[in-house]
């Protein structure tokens, strides 16, 4: 295996941890979301810094698709 082909194999890994992370972090704020909805409470703490990870990892997948990391 050449080092390009080597440095892709890691891309595309990195690529998709990132987006099995972002899918994760979406659950968790839609049971949040729900949560709150179903007791007619305003949103918790939890759910704003999930969204700020959120943000972040997309950035970092933006990054990535664009070869920057």
């Amino acid at each position: 295996m050449t080092g390009e082909n080597f440095k892709r194999l890691n891309r595309n890994t990195l690529y998709k941890e990132i987006q099995n992370k972002i899918c994760d972090l979406r659950n968790q704020c839609g049971e949040l979301a729900r949560a709150a909805k179903d007791t007619e409470s305003h949103l918790p703490e939890k759910f704003w810094k999930l969204t700020k990870e959120i943000e972040w990892n997309e950035y970092l997948l933006w990054g990535e698709v664009n070869n920057i990391l």
